[in-house]
C-alpha cells in the first residue's frame, strides 16, 4: 500500500479517538467475520481500491474514506438502480482485459454500481473522490456536491465487492471511478453559506503515459451515460496525450447496451480550460471549504467545520 495513503488515513481519524488500523488484503476475511466491519473507512478503502502489488495502488485517492471517520459518518443501505440486479447481454464486459483502462464517469452513486458491476467480470477499483462531505453538525449550509449518496452506495454493495474481489489478480483491469457532478457544472454558482466541495481530479490521481505504457495499457475507454456527453475537463489532458502517444480511445454508454459489449471508437476531446482558482481545497487535503457570509469573517474547511 502507498506509505503516503497510509499516513493520510492514520493522521485524519477524528481527535480524540484512535483511528482503526488500516487493513490489509490478507486480513480482509477475519476482519469481516463482523458484517459492522463494512462501515469501517479503513475497510471500504481497501474494498473499493486496487489490489496491493498493483501499478495503480499510488492513485486511489483517500479523502472520502478519510471523511467518514473524520466525521463520524455512518454507512447506511440504499436503494440501488434496478439494472444493478438485471442479468446482463451475455457478450456484456469480456473486452475487459489487463491492456485496456477504464474512466467511469457517472453521477452521484452510479459510479459504484457500475464500478461493482465489472469488478465481477475482472477489473479493480481505483476511487478519485476528493471531497469532504458536510458535516452533520452544520445543518444550515447546503454541500455544492452531495456526497453521502457514494458512501452510502459503497457500503451497500460492499459484500459483492468483497466477494468479487477475492478473485482478482494485480494485473486486473483497472477501472478509476469519476462523480461527473464534480466540477459543478449543472449546479448554481456556491453562494455564501454553502459548503463549497466541488473539485477537479488532478494529476496526482491520474496516472501518465509512461505509466500506463509500463503497465501495458493499450486502450482507454470512457464510461458515461451517454455517446453525446464530452469527458470533462479535466481528464481531457491524458485522454489527449494518450492519444498522441497511440493508446486507443474507446466509449461505452449506458444508454445503448450494444457499447456494453463492443466499446465505440471516441473522438479526441477538446482541451477544454478549467477554472482552478475557483476550486476550494483545504489545508487537510481534498476540497471542501465553508463559504462565509460577509458577518461570518474567515473560511472553515473539512467538512464544514464539524
Amino acid at each position: 500500500m502507498s506509505q503516503r495513503w497510509l499516513k493520510y488515513l492514520e493522521k485524519f481519524g477524528l481527535q480524540g479517538k484512535t483511528p482503526a488500523p488500516v487493513v490489509e488484503d490478507d486480513e480482509l476475511a477475519d476482519v469481516l467475520e463482523n458484517p459492522q466491519a463494512f462501515k469501517r473507512y479503513d475497510v471500504l478503502f481497501r474494498l473499493f481500491g486496487p489490489l496491493q502489488g498493483s501499478p495503480w495502488v499510488p492513485y486511489h485517492c483517500p479523502t472520502l474514506f478519510a471523511s467518514i471517520d473524520r466525521l463520524n459518518i455512518v454507512p447506511k443501505k440504499v436503494k440501488l438502480a434496478p439494472g444493478y440486479h438485471e442479468p446482463h447481454p451475455p457478450t456484456a464486459w469480456q473486452w475487459l482485459d489487463d491492456s485496456t483502462m477504464v474512466i467511469v464517469d457517472l453521477p452521484n452513486g452510479a459510479a459504484i454500481e457500475v464500478g461493482a458491476t465489472l469488478m465481477e467480470h475482472g477489473a479493480q477499483l481505483i476511487c478519485t473522490f476528493d471531497h469532504w462531505p458536510l458535516s452533520s453538525s452544520n445543518r444550515r449550509a447546503k454541500p455544492a456536491i452531495e456526497a453521502l449518496r457514494v458512501i452510502h452506495a459503497m457500503y451497500t454493495v460492499a459484500p459483492d465487492v468483497y466477494k468479487f474481489r477475492k478473485k482478482l489478480t494485480p494485473d486486473a483491469t483497472p477501472v478509476w471511478l469519476c462523480d461527473n457532478r464534480r466540477l459543478g457544472d449543472n449546479i448554481p454558482t456556491p453562494s455564501p453559506g454553502t459548503f463549497d466541495n466541488r473539485y477537479y481530479i488532478d494529476d496526482s490521481i491520474l496516472p501518465g503515459i509512461s505509466t500506463l505504457k509500463r503497465a501495458g495499457i493499450r486502450r482507454i475507454v470512457h464510461l458515461n451515460l451517454n455517446a453525446k456527453l464530452e469527458p470533462l475537463p479535466d481528464l481531457v489532458p491524458l485522454l489527449i496525450n494518450a492519444h498522441e502517444a497511440s493508446i486507443e480511445l474507446a466509449q461505452v454508454a449506458l444508454e445503448d447496451e450494444s457499447s456494453w459489449s463492443q466499446p465505440m471508437p471516441m473522438d479526441v476531446p477538446f482541451k477544454r480550460s478549467l477554472p482552478m482558482r475557483s476550486f476550494r481545497r483545504t489545508d487537510m487535503g481534498g476540497f471542501g471549504q465553508m463559504i462565509p457570509v460577509p458577518s461570518e469573517g474567515s473560511y472553515s474547511s473539512g467538512g464544514g467545520g464539524g
